[in-house]
């Protein structure tokens, strides 16, 4: 995960260790977007990117656009405070938020006081496993056009929203999760459940059920000589391996018989595997005894 941030504290220690801290989550980044702005391969490295502001990025514009570059691409976006503070420069721009992606209309109302948000949809996967969140700095944010709020602050605004666009959706998180401190409970699982929730899984292929190898043979002899001849059919690979007496006899094309000529009696025992493969057939066995 990366937190993409432009702060005038510092690095936002506090939410990265909290985000670490998940099940799950094995690395969080940092990238200063005061000094300069990720382009979309560098994004890409990562499943889920937070970003946020408490300082003007170092390009608005630039920002929004990577950013709803990185959501049309399947990546997951969850944006904080104070980006939709419109009094200066940490207020985000570009096509995520011109474009239908943020979940907040702009803003320059402050709401800056301690405060302790009522989850409102409990139920959600934004919200799971979550119990308590508090902040201090937080706008006062109304919701744009389909977006929907799964926690509210008590003074008013939404606290955690999300908004679908383009078959992609992001989160917005309603409070400032810097490096000043001013925050607490499970806002680190938020962010964390906004990919568990929007990363899509992967379908593991089915591994096919081998097919049963079905193995006859027939012994006689030809001239004087021992022949043995095998007949298979069930494989699915190209070749196949024979073995005699468990150790490998041949690797042949699957052509569905094969020859083997003995020059000493005795017991012999075959079986036909696909090539390279455990899946094998039944063991045959055949006798030849002393004599011509």
């Amino acid at each position: 995960m990366l937190i993409a941030y432009a702060d005038i504290g510092g690095q936002p220690t506090v939410i990265q260790n909290e985000i670490l801290a998940e099940p799950g989550v094995t690395a969080v980044d940092l990238f200063d977007a005061f000094s300069g702005t990720p382009t979309l391969a560098q994004l890409q490295q990562y499943n889920i990117v937070f970003a946020f502001s408490n300082n003007f990025w170092n390009d608005a514009v630039a920002m929004g656009n990577v950013l709803a570059d990185y959501e049309d691409a399947g990546g997951v976006v969850v944006v904080g405070t104070f980006a939709w503070d419109n009094r200066g420069g940490w207020n985000l721009a570009g096509r995520w938020m011109t474009g239908g992606y943020t979940p907040y209309n702009s803003t320059s109302q402050t709401n800056f006081s301690d405060n302790t948000a009522n989850i409102t949809d409990p139920s959600h996967p934004l919200m799971q496993g979550v119990s308590s969140l508090s902040a201090f700095y937080r706008n006062g944010v109304t919701l744009t056009a389909g977006a929907v709020s799964v926690a509210d602050w008590t003074d008013g605004p939404p606290a955690v929203a999300y908004k679908a666009n383009n078959g992609h959706t992001a989160v917005g998180i309603n409070a400032y999760l810097g490096y000043l401190d001013a925050f607490s409970g499970e806002w680190g699982r938020v962010i964390v459940n906004a990919g568990r929730w929007l990363i899509p899984c992967a379908t593991p292929t089915p591994t096919p059920t081998p097919t049963q190898i079905v193995l006859t043979a027939s012994a006689h002899r030809v001239n004087g000589r021992k022949v043995v001849n095998l007949t298979w059919t069930g494989a699915n690979s190209a070749r196949v391996d024979i073995y005699r007496d468990g150790a490998p006899l041949a690797r042949v094309p699957n052509s569905g018989t094969y020859t083997d000529v003995l020059t000493h009696h005795g017991t012999f025992t075959y079986k036909v595997c696909e090539a390279g493969t455990a899946n094998c057939s039944n063991e045959v066995t055949v006798r030849f005894g002393g004599g011509p």
